[in-house]
Parts: structure tokens; sequence; C-alpha cells
């Protein structure tokens, strides 16, 4: 029964769940209460440690706070703390499964479909023990890093050769998706009012650490044009240019976004590579090198290498895509006062 606990969206866990007979009206009563505190704890701890853990003495309990970890992220509606959750929660399956015996790994990665294999292989001095049919391979999806290309990968009759590692990772990965998929695609949830109080601490946690005004800026107009329109090209996955990727990293690092959240918005780009993108985000976040925190490109800079869309009268107030940031943000607890 570990493996259910350990990962809750396989076919077994959800069949697990279903014969439980669990129902969102279950939430708000009394027996459920320590159901409703372990998907606050393990909320909290993505908040907080970005990871979190198993916990192995109560097999329903931690079941049944999967579910209700996502009607809660649902309920709230902030699709960037759904992808912290989702980054928390895959890294700890990836974690563990690193620790499993291949056939748990094995019985994990067929239950959602794939044509994998156990296998001993021995390729320069390198001990590979799965095979994975290459169609699953390229829609796991892998980091796109020239490590998981398909042409840097030892091929068998139509079977990509990969490592107990490389198959947790992938696992990983799927999880990942997996989950903020459930959280985004999941609507018009109502949770019962004894759970306003934990809905209002995880906000508060949330909303500390991460202002909401973060979030609300991109859709709400408090970007300023040249950023809004990079991170349009971004989530349609441009490839845009170096210049346009240092500008939209220091800006956004600049207004409180933490390094995690800054190379998980370039997994994006077709060219990502998490290795160097890391690097040079933790560079320009002062983490590296000279430790000095760079500022982004002035408005003069970003018209010389073509990233100003073009003014609007706020632009004319300003000489830095940060000033245009701070003065719509001041404008707007004006208004909102």
């Amino acid at each position: 029964m570990k493996i259910l606990q350990n990962i809750p969206f396989v076919p077994k866990a959800q069949e697990y769940i279903a014969e439980k007979g669990f129902t969102l009206e279950d939430i708000g009563k009394e027996y459920f209460k320590p159901v409703v505190n372990r998907a606050y704890q393990r909320i909290l701890d993505a908040i907080l440690k970005g990871s979190t853990k198993s916990r192995l003495d109560d097999l329903d309990v931690e079941l049944l706070s999967y579910p209700v970890s996502i009607a809660i992220l649902a309920f709230i509606k902030d699709l960037r703390l759904a992808s912290r959750f989702a980054i928390a929660e895959a890294r700890r399956i990836g974690l563990e499964l690193r620790r499993e015996h291949e056939n748990k790994i094995l019985e994990i990665a067929r239950s959602i479909s794939w044509d994998v294999h156990l296998v001993n292989y021995v390729i320069r001095d390198e001990l590979y023990t799965f095979a994975i049919h290459f169609k699953d391979y390229l829609s796991a999806p892998p980091p796109n890093d020239p490590f998981w290309k398909l042409i840097n990968r030892p091929l068998i009759n139509g079977y990509v050769l990969i490592r107990k590692q490389d198959l947790a990772r992938l696992i990983e990965e799927y999880a990942r998706h997996y989950i903020y998929n459930k959280i985004a695609s999941t609507e018009s949830v109502r949770l019962p009012e004894t759970l306003s109080d934990i809905v209002s601490k995880i906000a508060d946690t949330w909303y500390k650490k991460y202002p909401r005004e973060r979030e609300e800026a991109y859709g709400g107009g408090v970007f300023p044009p040249c950023m809004r329109k990079l991170m349009e090209e971004i989530k349609r996955g441009q490839n845009i240019s170096h210049m346009a990727r240092f500008a939209i990293a220091t800006f956004l690092l600049n207004i409180g976004y933490d390094v995690e959240e800054v190379i998980d918005l370039f997994r994006r780009v077709p060219d990502f590579n998490e290795r160097i993108t890391r690097y040079q985000v933790e560079h320009l976040a002062g983490l590296r090198g000279s430790k000095i925190k760079y500022l982004p490109p002035s408005c003069k800079n970003m018209k010389t290498f073509g990233l100003c869309p073009g003014e609007d009268p706020l632009c004319l107030k300003v000489r830095n895509p940060l000033g245009y940031y701070r003065l719509s943000m001041r404008r707007r607890k004006k208004d909102e006062q």
C-alpha cells in the first residue's frame, strides 16, 4: 500500500479513494478534520519549504488529503500557487521513487500507460535497467536539456534505454504536469464555511511570501507594455532573444519573484536548458559571481534592442520598466483606498 501513499494520482490510488466514497461535502465534517489538517500541512510545506513529505502513519488520511489539497487550491485560484504545489509534490514523488525497487517504479510507469520494460544493458560502463518506447519517452516530457534529447540516448528496436533515476525523473515531470493541470482545470469549487479559516491561513501565508499584486500585475495592466509582451511570447512558447530573456528575468527578480519561479517560466521556451538557465538566473539574482543583483535595461536600451512595443502615457513618466511597475502599483493602491 505504500506505493499508493507516495503516488496518489496513479489509477490504484484513485480507485482506493473512490471506494472510500469521498465527496466535497465530507470536507466540512468533524470526522474529516485530520484529512483537512493534513491537506493544509501539505500546501503549507509547499509554500514554505518548496517540498513535501509523505506521512506513513495513516493511509486514509494521506490519500484523501491529496484531493482535498486540489480542491482548496482550485478554490483559491492562484496558478502560481498551483505551480508551487505541483513542483513540491513532484519533487517528493521523484525523491521517493529513487528509493523504490525497480519493480515498483515499473508498476507506476505502466499504470500511466507507458510502454516500459526491465532490462539489463551495460554500455560504456553505464548500467541501464529500463527500456521505454520512444513515443512515451518523447511525451514524458523530460526537461529540454541535451542530456534528454533522443539523439543522445541509447536506442534499441524503438526503445530508449534509461537508468532507474532517469525513469524516476520522467515520472516526476509527469507528476508536475498532472497535478498542475488538475488544479488549473478544476472549476466551480464550493468549500464548506468551516474551511474558511484554513483557506485564509493558506492565502495569508502565500501572499505574505509572494505578494498578491505580483500575480495580478500581468493580467491587470501593472506590468509595463514591454514586459507584458515578453510574458505573452514566453507563454506562447516563442524563442525570445538573449536580451529579452535578460530583461524579463531581471524585471521579475526585482519585483519579488524567486529564482525557481523565473526558471519555471523559462521552461516554456523551445531551447530551455535547466542547468544553464539556473546558472544564469542565479547570477542575475546576485547569488553567484560578483553577488550583484542586476537591474532590467532602461527604457532607452529596451528601444535600442527592439524590445519596446510602443509607449503608453505612463511610459513617458519613467526611465525604466521597474519605474512603470512601481508607479502603476502606487496608482492602483491609491484607487483601492
